[in-house]
C-alpha cells in the first residue's frame, strides 16, 4: 500500500510539472484577455494557428516591454494591462493578415462588449494601439499607438 502511495504521488508530480512546463512556453496571453473577432460577413477571415498567435503576441510584448507608455494613473503599462482584438483577415490580394487593437479599460469597468464588436480608437492616448502583422510577407509586423505621447 506504502508503494502505491509513492508511485500515486510520483504520477501527480510528473503531471504537474509537464503541466507547468508547458505553460510556461506559451506566449499567449490568456484567453480571457484576447478575442479573436470576425465581424463583417462581407469580409473573408482565416483562422490563426497557435504558433502565429505566439509569434505574434511576441512581438507585441517586445513593443510593450519597450514602451515607457503609462496609464492614466501614471502606472507603467505591461502586457498584462492590455486586453486584445484580434482580428485575422484576408485582404484584396489574398494575403493573411492579422490586425491587433490593445486596450486598457474596457471589460474591467463593466463593458463586455469588446469581445464581440471591433472598437476603434481616434488618439485613444497610451492605454489604445493597432498593429499589424502580415503573414503573408513573412511576418512583416508594425504597432501605431497613434498618438503623440511618450
Amino acid at each position: 500500500m506504502k508503494e502505491r502511495k509513492k508511485h500515486v504521488f510520483l504520477s501527480l508530480v510528473i503531471v504537474l510539472f509537464l503541466t507547468l512546463n508547458t505553460n510556461a512556453k506559451s506566449s499567449l496571453p490568456d484567453s480571457s484577455r484576447y478575442s479573436i473577432i470576425k465581424e463583417h460577413s462581407s469580409q473573408l477571415y482565416f483562422s490563426p494557428t497557435d504558433k502565429e498567435l505566439e509569434t505574434l503576441f511576441e512581438q507585441i510584448s517586445a513593443f510593450v516591454k519597450a514602451s515607457k507608455r503609462k496609464s492614466n494613473r501614471g502606472k507603467r503599462l505591461k502586457m498584462k494591462d492590455y486586453l486584445f482584438q484580434v482580428i485575422p483577415e484576408v485582404d484584396k490580394k489574398g494575403q493573411r493578415i492579422i490586425t491587433v487593437h490593445g486596450m486598457c479599460h474596457y471589460g474591467r469597468e463593466g463593458y463586455d462588449g469588446w469581445r464581440e464588436n471591433v472598437i476603434y480608437i481616434e488618439d485613444g492616448g497610451a492605454c489604445f494601439f493597432i498593429s499589424t502583422y502580415n503573414i503573408s510577407e513573412n511576418g512583416k509586423f508594425s504597432l501605431d499607438y497613434g498618438c503623440k505621447s511618450p
